[in-house]
């Protein structure tokens, strides 16, 4: 198994050589080990080193599950969930989602969470929704610490908390997750159920912002027309809420329908707002 691995990344004293990888997990999986069992799987499902072979590769991963891999429960799951490479049967995707949870997997646990949450093939439950959420979040999911937090802050499901809220949305924000920014900034903005901190809400939504998030660009905007902790530019915010509104932000829209709005709006020239709706939001 670990020189598979090697040669996938290329690590240590060996070659990068998916073909090479492929090579060490054949033996490995000859001698039973249901790891590779995945890591080979993948390969065949992907055509990644070796020639194209989904039905083999989805047998492998069959053979893993049998043995117990929580990621060839998962992969199964998944499977028959999206219907790539299996018949679409939300039954048997909930069957190895709940075996691979049941062992930890936090993929399966997030994606259990949903099907109840939403309904997909169960009853809606979402008690059991919120208790799959927190134990994908506890163990490190982003998605899930996102989720979670969001029913802390609704406070129907689970006890409100807004400092758990703002707890799990810094762990999400620490992963990458781009609506945890914008979210993380609206409360650090308002600071009703949180120490308000204007300067690092700002940071988030231009983050946020920048990753073509249309109501993230509309806040600043706001925040740039009211010179809310930041500097007065009406201008800029016209020009921001004009890109944000072709971005389809509902915020932006019904700011640009302002009698206020449309005085600042009538002295701008109109290139810049043709150019704002092309633009990326680095570039205001």
């Amino acid at each position: 198994l670990s020189l598979g691995v090697m040669y996938f990344y290329g690590d240590g004293p060996v070659i990068h050589s998916k073909a090479l990888a492929a090579s060490a997990w054949n033996k490995a999986v000859a001698a039973g080990d249901n790891q590779s069992m995945v890591y080979l799987g993948q390969l065949y499902v992907s055509g990644d080193g070796v020639p194209k072979d989904t039905q083999k590769g989805i047998e492998l991963w069959e053979e893993a599950a049998a043995l117990g891999n929580a990621k060839a429960q998962f992969n199964m799951g998944l499977l028959h969930f999206k219907g790539d490479g299996a018949a679409i049967d939300l039954s048997k995707a909930k069957a190895f989602w709940k075996v691979a949870a049941a062992h930890g997997d936090i993929m399966a646990q997030r994606e259990l969470a949903k099907m109840y949450e939403h309904g997909h093939g169960v009853r809606v439950n979402k008690a059991k929704a919120a208790r799959l959420w927190t134990k994908a979040a506890e163990g490190g999911d982003a998605e899930s610490q996102f989720e979670l937090a969001r029913l802390c802050s609704e406070g129907e499901i689970v006890a409100q908390n807004y400092t758990r809220a703002a707890e799990l949305l810094e762990k999400a924000v620490a992963q990458g997750h781009e609506e945890a920014k914008f979210n993380l900034g609206l409360m650090l903005a308002r600071g009703e159920d949180i120490k308000k901190d204007t300067e690092r809400a700002v940071r988030l939504f231009k983050q946020a912002a920048a990753s073509g998030n249309s109501e993230a660009i509309a806040i600043i905007a706001s925040m740039w027309y009211s010179g809310d902790g930041v500097q007065l530019n009406k201008t800029r915010a016209v020009i921001a809420w004009t890109m944000a509104s072709a971005r389809g932000s509902d915020i932006a829209d019904q700011m640009l329908k302002r009698d206020d709005v449309n005085h600042v709006l009538r002295d701008i020239e109109s290139h810049q707002l043709e150019n704002a709706r092309r633009a990326r939001f680095e570039e205001l």
